[in-house]
């Protein structure tokens, strides 16, 4: 018999939501914690840009870096669709123009989503792939929402609305965008996003992906002892 989910949620997640969306909310306003894990980022940003990318070194000097950087940030403005980003210092002023911005208005697309009740929830925890992923804005939004999101259920005992952490997936083109990710993580102390899955979609079977998922999940469901966080992680891996 398939495993039943979460015991501890009795309700629907659209339900739970609802009943909890304007609690939340206010939690996060009253407690400024959406405000420290912002600040967080944008102090990961500062120390990359300053101490990183315009300190200079034996080669060039901090001020020459600086002119650098400056010059290539119209470039980002006028030029965001085009494959630039593995040029000296577009990535990180891509970054510094755009980074906190679009974290703060995915914040609101997710706060929008969980009033209405379809915030994406799971009881084994959710999935994540952002596409062109950039310095990785929607995967850090979506990391702390939810990490919030069981923090306030953690204080105020609704067991039901704990989800493990979302899983986060990158599809990212450029190399260097990918360490400018990589060092915002390490910067301010997260666990990731740290890396691409893929660069691009080219040459990738999705029919044989398929295939492979549907196998190893009909094998584990062969097994009298499997449980529903098993076969989610079995899904996710193939």
């Amino acid at each position: 018999m398939r495993p039943r989910p979460n015991p501890l949620r009795t309700v629907t997640w659209r339900q739970l939501l609802r009943a909890h969306a304007t609690g939340f909310l206010e939690w996060l306003d009253s407690t400024n914690k959406r405000f420290e894990l912002f600040d967080r980022l944008a102090a990961a940003l500062e120390i990359l840009l300053l101490d990183h990318v315009l300190a200079g070194g034996a080669e060039i000097s901090a001020a020459q870096t600086s002119a650098h950087f400056a010059k290539v940030l119209p470039r980002v403005l006028v030029k965001c669709d085009e494959p630039i980003y593995d040029e000296p210092f577009v990535a990180e002023a891509y970054a510094f123009i755009h980074l906190l911005e679009r974290y703060r208005r995915f914040s609101k697309v997710l706060d929008v989503l969980l009033i209405a009740g379809a915030l994406p929830m799971r009881d084994s925890g959710i999935d994540v792939l952002d596409v062109g992923v950039g310095p990785g804005p929607a995967l850090y939004a979506t990391s702390d929402f939810y990490d919030l999101l069981n923090q306030y259920a953690e204080a105020h005992g609704i067991a039901g609305l704990k989800t493990p952490p979302p899983k986060l997936h990158s599809v990212e083109s450029s190399l260097q965008m990918v360490r400018v990710m990589y060092w915002i993580s390490h910067l301010s102390g997260r666990s990731g996003p740290s890396d691409r899955e893929l660069a691009d979609f080219f040459g990738i079977d999705f029919e044989r992906l398929r295939s492979e998922r549907q196998d190893a999940v009909i094998t584990a469901f062969c097994q009298e002892d499997i449980t529903w966080d098993t076969l989610s992680e079995i899904g996710r891996a193939h």
